[in-house]
C-alpha cells in the first residue's frame, strides 16, 4: 500500500462529480489492508476496526490535511487548486 497512491486516489474522488460513490468504493478497495496493519500493531480485531474507520472518516471530512502535504510532494505528487 502506497500512501502516494492513496493520496493520489483521494485528490481524483475529491475532485469527481460522485464523490461519495467513489469514496465508499475506495473505503471497500483499502479497509482491509488498513485494518490488517492495524491488527498487526494492536493484536485487537474490535481496535483496528475502530482505528480503520477512524482513518477514513477522517480522510472525508478533513480533504485539507492532506490535499496540502508535502511529504506527497517529495513523492511527486502535485496538487491543483
Amino acid at each position: 500500500m502506497s500512501w502516494t497512491g492513496i493520496i493520489g486516489e483521494m485528490i481524483y474522488i475529491m475532485n469527481s462529480n460522485n464523490k461519495v460513490t467513489r469514496f465508499q468504493a475506495f473505503f471497500e478497495k483499502k479497509s482491509p489492508k488498513v485494518r490488517a496493519l492495524a491488527f498487526q500493531l494492536l493484536k485487537s480485531e474490535e481496535d483496528a476496526k475502530d482505528i480503520t474507520q477512524d482513518i477514513f472518516v477522517k480522510l472525508w471530512e478533513n480533504p485539507d490535511l492532506w490535499m496540502n502535504c508535502e511529504k506527497a510532494r517529495k513523492h511527486g505528487i502535485e496538487f491543483s487548486s
